[in-house]
């Protein structure tokens, strides 16, 4: 990438899947981790499938992704220009300059990016790590780059989920992890409970709530809701479960609909 099109971010290394994955990242500001990895896990691609990424970020997870699933191209719409710009130069970093295409700018127009990229047909899956905070939550981050990453609302989620879903073929998924104080209010959503929800909490360690909680939206099945067991990550001595060290060290996929190791 030349000088000229690199951020003008502080931008540390940071290693991914057992460091087979190098990513350059914001100092301050959002950078990706665990949810981002189990995201891109739970994507129930094959090779030669065509995936799109709402909120692609600096490319974690479509990185993530592309190195479990041969022969995929991914298509990532982001929001932050100098992100868009980290995750072109991920991408070519780590030997998938032809697999991920990232789309600057906004969610709000996405057909418009879609139809100046040209990009035809529809999408195998779709998946994201949405922003949110409640509106009239917290205060925002003073950081801007976290600020657009971590702040949005129910509505926007709503859109985003519609346009994800608008996106993919018949038979295939949307899948997003999301907070769990929102379970309610997004399984109520009409996109929502009009197609196959599969939901599968993230739980620290055995007997504590759902940090996060994994989605995935069937289309074109009929509509109905079933909640997996949870996927611990933990054990009691703080190390990894086998079922998460293997997702977040070995790039192992994710299957939202069976049951989890322990």
């Amino acid at each position: 990438m030349p000088a000229s099109e690199a951020p003008a971010l502080d931008i540390t290394e940071d290693g991914f899947l057992n460091n087979r994955l190098k990513i350059l990242q914001p100092r301050k500001g959002y950078r990706a981790g665990l949810d981002a990895v189990m995201v891109a896990a739970a994507v129930p691609a094959l090779p030669g499938d065509k995936i799109f990424e709402a909120g692609i970020g600096t490319g974690v997870a479509a990185l993530c992704l592309a190195s479990r699933v041969p022969d995929i191209q991914v298509t990532g719409v982001e929001i932050n220009p100098d992100y868009a710009k980290l995750a072109k130069l991920n991408a070519a970093r780590n030997g998938f300059e032809g697999t991920i295409n990232i789309l600057p700018g906004d969610m709000a127009n996405l057909s418009g990016l879609i139809e100046a990229a040209q990009i035809t047909g529809g999408y195998d899956h779709t998946f994201a790590n949405p922003p949110y905070r409640k509106k009239g939550g917290s205060r925002a981050p003073q950081d801007k780059g976290r600020a657009i990453a971590h702040v949005s609302d129910m509505d926007a989620i709503a859109t985003w989920t519609e346009q994800m879903m608008a996106l993919v073929k018949d038979g295939g998924t949307v899948t997003m992890i999301l907070p769990p104080e929102i379970e309610e209010a997004f399984r109520s959503l009409p996109i929502v409970t009009s197609h196959q929800l599969t939901m599968l909490p993230l739980v620290a360690r055995e007997g504590a709530l759902a940090t996060r909680n994994i989605y995935q939206l069937l289309k074109g099945a009929s509509s109905s809701v079933r909640t997996n067991d949870d996927l611990i990550l933990h054990k009691k001595d703080g190390s990894y479960t086998s079922s998460a060290d293997h997702i977040l060290r070995t790039g192992r996929g994710l299957s939202v609909t069976q049951k989890p190791d322990s």
